[in-house]
């Protein structure tokens, strides 16, 4: 009798392991304070709550058994990437193909393969062993674990409502009633979303949300059309890339005169230009690449501008369009722009983890364009979107570009805070050093297709770095570091050959006040495409382009500012 009660207890011992498997691998990658707060205690919670619910644990073991079956892959991802899944993970799977899905697994699939084995097995032994032993909670205890967890339920959801009034009162701060504002969760429901097993459902609703939102979006641009056509039509073969850069400071490139060797690879490109003084009028990313992509006013505050995007006008000039990116499909930061990558011929999100993990680098960048570039088609467009220097910085680069040293990364104890400001500058510029690789990679691609092209790189915004006295670090704080943003223009012999007034313009504006909003009629300049209000002043490489004021989010002129305090923050010029 007493080796049958252990075997029971056994089996629920397994049970309960089986479920918080991936709060424990998290908790090992993260430790305490991250993961055994935010994952490990919700998961025990929840598993016993279910195991209280129902007369036998057998009948909990049935309803958990999907997520006894799914442990061993968030336990490989979390392995993987050092943090739980979110609905990021099925925004990617809904878009990739099978191909891509088989492609990431390579290398991975036996381990994939012998984990749900294994958990299969285990699952079935101990859903057999536990209706068998017919085990339960004394009522005593099971009314207990009933009434903590449905108290902190409660506590869970008031707290959701609560917040949720500050997500309204944004929104009607923002702007019109089609401003978008994602729902975004308290702290205390961040916390189930997290842990596994309740963040799964918890994580499908919100990526469900989003993709409707998404499609009631798409659908009200719909019939949106630029009337765009080529003026005129070329025979040769021509590609134009855009590159969306995220977190570029210029002042940190080599080629604007930063002290350190950041830009070794373009440094030896002859015919790529910097501009110096381009700006952007919003330091968040769900607001500044829109403004990139779209002929968006830079004093719009609405997340969605009610036009579409380049992308559209290249597709009615007869171009085959394609998006490429490692940020992610949906999200508060992403759904703003994810709406215009979809006007794309072919979308492909390739990173499999989002940007508050390490994931994939924008290298996988290069061999996508290179697939694309192979298809020989006679007119494209490739926007790629990077996550250039996104904090974490050291997550943004391979450690063989660590070459700014001692920097985040290399086993050093990090607070974030100003007393880390070396090791953060550090790995910040490495991911610079990163990111000059990944453009001189793909202008190395250009020039071996022999073919009419041209590459313009921007960053969406800046970054502030604890520079001087300053004592913050991010972006959204009005600095002058926010809004100056890394852009380069290359073009391609043939290219140059038959607009060689392009490159002129080009090299005349090195230091002109250019800003995000020249970005749309530039690109569109650049392939001869012209529209019915086509404004040739905003394009840079145009001979009538002129200046125009660079308002900012914080509703101060760029260029009619001063910078106060040690972060340098732009304030209205007395009068």
């Amino acid at each position: 009798m007493m080796v049958a009660k252990r075997i029971d207890l056994a089996a629920v011992a397994l049970l309960v392991l089986l479920v918080i498997l991936p709060n424990l691998v998290w908790w090992y990658r993260a430790g305490w304070v991250e993961a055994g707060q935010a994952g490990l205690l919700p998961a025990i919670l929840i598993v016993f709550f279910l195991l209280a619910l129902v007369p036998r644990f057998w009948v909990a073991a049935c309803v958990l058994l999907p997520f006894l079956i799914l442990s061993p892959l968030e336990s490989l991802y979390i392995g993987a990437y050092g943090r739980p899944s979110t609905q990021h993970v099925a925004a990617i799977l809904a878009e990739t193909s099978y191909s891509e899905v088989a492609n990431f697994l390579s290398g991975k699939l036996l381990s994939v393969l012998l984990g749900l084995c294994v958990s299969m097995a285990a699952s079935i032994l101990v859903i057999r062993r536990l209706y068998l032993s017919k085990l339960c909670f004394p009522l005593r205890i099971r009314a207990l674990i009933l009434v903590g967890g449905a108290s902190a339920f409660v506590m869970v959801g008031g707290a959701e409502a609560w917040y949720g009034q500050f997500d309204i009162a944004r929104a009607n701060v923002m702007g019109s009633g089609d401003t978008f504002l994602e729902r975004r969760s308290s702290p205390a429901a961040e916390v189930f979303q997290d842990s596994y097993p309740i963040g799964v459902p918890l994580r499908l609703r919100k990526f469900f949300a989003e993709r409707q939102i998404m499609r009631d979006l798409e659908a009200k641009l719909a019939s949106f059309h630029f009337g765009a056509a080529q003026q005129p039509s070329r025979q040769a073969r021509e590609v134009y890339v855009l590159v969306i850069g995220e977190t570029g400071r210029p002042d940190r490139w080599e080629l604007n005169g930063y002290s350190r060797p950041t830009n070794p690879e373009l440094r030896g490109e002859p015919d790529v230009v910097s501009f110096r003084n381009m700006t952007t009028p919003w330091a968040w990313t769900s607001m500044s690449v829109p403004a990139i992509l779209t002929r968006k006013p830079a004093g719009d505050g609405r997340f969605f501008f009610p036009e579409k995007s380049l992308i559209t006008a290249f597709r009615e000039a007869g171009f085959r369009t394609y998006w490429l990116s490692t940020q992610s499909p949906l999200g508060e930061h992403d759904s703003s722009i994810a709406l215009h990558a979809h006007e794309a011929d072919v979308v492909r999100f390739l990173n499999p983890a989002d940007y508050k993990a390490s994931g994939l680098h924008d290298g996988v960048l290069l061999s996508a364009m290179s697939d694309v570039l192979a298809r020989n088609e006679p007119k494209q467009l490739i926007v790629l979107h990077t996550l250039g220097g996104h904090f974490n910085y050291a997550d943004r680069y391979p450690r063989e570009f660590e070459r700014f040293t001692p920097a985040m990364g290399s086993g050093i104890a990090v607070n974030f805070s100003r007393k880390d400001k070396l090791v953060m500058n550090n790995a910040y510029d490495n991911s610079v050093l990163y990111t000059d690789h990944v453009l001189a990679g793909a202008i190395k691609q250009l020039q071996q297709a022999d073919l009419m092209a041209s590459l313009l790189y921007i960053a969406d915004h800046g970054e502030v770095l604890y520079d001087g006295d300053c004592s913050e670090n991010g972006h959204g704080y009005n600095t002058v570091f926010d809004f100056r943003t890394a852009s380069i223009w290359w073009a391609s012999p043939k290219y140059k050959e038959a607009f060689p007034d392009f490159l002129n313009a080009a090299r005349s504006r090195r230091d002109a006040p250019l800003a995000t909003y020249n970005v749309f009629y530039s690109m569109l300049d650049l392939a001869g495409i012209r529209i019915p209000d086509f404004d040739s002043s905003k394009s840079l490489f145009n001979s009538q382009w002129r200046a125009y004021p660079r308002p900012t989010q914080a509703g101060v002129d760029f260029d009619d500012s001063i910078e106060d305090g040690a972060c340098r923050t732009l304030k209205p010029r007395p009068r």
